[in-house]
């Protein structure tokens, strides 16, 4: 891989994307193909919650020509759902002051 980025938009839906460039179109379609088989595994191996399956079934992997691109897309009120567990944990593990 030569080049790499990605950002996020927020709005009604939160939008992920990113590009990889590869120096070749076959090693973009193989890094693709690894991207694929990844998605496969989480598919299978994540907590089977509605959000998370949203998520997951969102993803597309399209490489075009020597670049990748990939991107997922879910609902804003789907992914701030998927945050509370994360929030709920990170406040639980703040640090307590001492007296």
């Amino acid at each position: 891989m030569q080049q790499a980025y990605g950002g996020v938009k927020f709005g009604a839906n939160v939008v992920f994307t990113g590009e990889a460039v590869a120096d070749t179109a076959a090693n973009a379609t193989a890094l693709g193909d690894l991207v694929k088989f990844a998605i496969n595994l989480a598919q299978m191996q994540a907590p089977k919650t509605p959000e998370t399956q949203a998520l997951i079934n969102s993803v597309t992997v399209t490489p075009s020509g020597n670049v990748l691109k990939i991107s997922a897309s879910l609902p804003q009120d789907v992914f701030t759902k998927m945050l509370e567990p994360a929030q709920k944990a990170g406040s639980s593990m703040a640090p307590r002051s001492r007296k």
